[in-house]
């Protein structure tokens, strides 16, 4: 099954109040395309990053076992983290999922930076089991980053069930 998947975050500093949206697009490249839509929201967010890494997480948790997932996302962090330059597929040697992104210094460096420990750790270790479940059964996962805010249809359909999920509380 070919899938791709649209993920945004969205925060208000003002509030502490923060809200991440997905769009998977089941058969995106068939004339019988499913679109779900999810969001959710989340009060004492602590920032627009931690709501970015829950839309990635929340799609892959929905996604079935063995696919062929493309994941769109307009956040550096949470993009970068996970892929190292240009767009990225996730590879699997020897039982392990092979990260390019910054998640291989984290885990490499106990998960610390030279500011201290990583942000949402918790998070990206979900993300990374997420990943693992999907490898491990063949799937192939691949991530790109898209400009937000550039007119993507998708991916502003995405901004906008982050926003509404923020719109929540």
């Amino acid at each position: 099954m070919n899938i791709e998947v649209y993920t945004d975050g969205s925060f208000h500093i003002k509030t502490g109040i923060g809200g991440w949206g997905t769009l998977i697009r089941y058969n995106y490249d068939t004339d019988f395309v499913t679109n779900w839509y999810d969001y959710g929201g989340k009060i004492g967010a602590t920032s627009s990053g931690e709501m970015e890494v829950i839309g990635i997480l929340k799609a892959l948790t929905d996604l079935p076992n063995k696919c062929n997932v493309k994941i769109y996302c307009d956040n550096q962090y949470a993009f970068k983290s996970l892929v190292d330059g240009g767009n990225g597929e996730l590879t699997m040697i020897l039982g392990r999922v092979q990260y390019t992104g910054w998640i291989r210094g984290w885990i490499k460096n106990g998960w610390k930076t030279t500011k201290g420990p990583v942000k949402n750790q918790n998070l990206w270790i979900d993300v990374m089991n997420q990943c693992n479940r999907l490898l491990k059964y063949g799937s192939v996962v691949n991530f790109f980053w898209v400009k937000g805010h550039s007119n993507d249809e998708y991916n502003d359909i995405a901004d906008d069930l982050a926003r509404k999920g923020a719109e929540l509380y």
